[in-house]
């Protein structure tokens, strides 16, 4: 896999940051982690900024979509 996608910080207490060094970032989806979907943001560009800050303190999954590939990464929100 050639994706190079980079989320930080994590721990993080409102601004996630999103940066993919090859590909295209088309979608970013925040899931719970019961799998309902919270905040979805399309997108065109290799990096991104997501505020979370509404959300409340908990873990959630993030699925980063490029061209590519959909990966999926675990987020602390503190």
């Amino acid at each position: 896999n050639n994706s190079k996608i980079t989320i930080y910080p994590n721990p993080t207490n409102g601004i996630l940051n999103i940066s993919e060094s090859n590909y295209i970032i088309n979608q970013i989806n925040i899931y719970n982690m019961f799998g309902v979907l919270i905040k979805s943001k399309k997108n065109s560009n290799k990096d991104e900024k997501i505020d979370i800050q509404e959300l409340p303190k908990a873990m959630y999954l993030i699925e980063v979509k490029t061209e590519k590939e959909n990966i999926i990464f675990k987020i602390l929100k503190q």
